[in-house]
């Protein structure tokens, strides 16, 4: 399931205001979040990754040299928290964190090697879980949820972090997960380059 249920919840006392009852929200929101966290935990059993690492090793596999402050930003959590469980991941050998070569300040983040040989099937069960959820929509339904997931996801970004930024550069949504393909694109392995994402530049 797409990993931006923080950017929902900020929101959901807006939603309640207009009509929603807040805890049916909240109830079906949490309840498919923490089943999403034990569906990847088991089925990687032998990894030492937490319920909610794995979009860690997604999201740094797929930008390799990502700064922390980029990656808080696309998985909708604190700084420092995001400090925190890189600093697990470092320990345990999936993650490298080096200071930019032009702005010391910045730390990037890159994946090693055991990393990158867990991101395939790290990505296969966030496929599977995709597709899982999806079975027994139509496809009508499935693009209406997600229209109506997105409309919702935005304004949850808005609520927290100001207007959410448009898709300049043609790229898919990163908070739709189309149910026809995997994640964040065709199939989820193209990488992109981090020093241009989200509006950072090299100077």
């Amino acid at each position: 399931m797409p990993y931006f249920y923080g950017k929902i919840v900020a929101r959901a006392t807006i939603l309640c205001r207009e009509g929603i009852k807040l805890d049916s929200l909240m109830k079906y929101i949490n309840r498919v979040y923490r089943c999403a966290g034990r569906y990847r935990s088991e089925r990687l059993p032998k990894t030492e990754l937490g319920a909610h690492q794995h979009i860690y090793i997604f999201q740094i596999c797929r930008r390799p040299g990502i700064s922390q402050e980029q990656l808080a930003k696309r998985i909708c959590v604190n700084k420092s928290n995001v400090t925190r469980q890189l600093g697990l991941l470092e320990k345990q050998g999936y993650v490298l964190r080096r200071p930019d070569g032009e702005d010391r300040r910045v730390l990037r983040v890159y994946p090693t090697r055991r990393a990158e040989e867990l991101y395939p099937n790290v990505l296969r069960i966030m496929q599977e879980w995709n597709a899982l959820l999806f079975a027994e929509l139509s496809d009508g339904e499935k693009e209406q949820f997600i229209r109506l997931l997105a409309r919702v996801t935005d304004r949850a970004i808005e609520a927290v972090e100001g207007a959410p930024e448009a898709v300049a550069d043609g790229k898919e949504n990163p908070a739709i997960i189309s149910p026809g393909k995997g994640l964040e694109g065709e199939n989820g392995l193209e990488k992109e380059n981090p020093a241009v994402e989200e509006g950072e530049k090299k100077e």
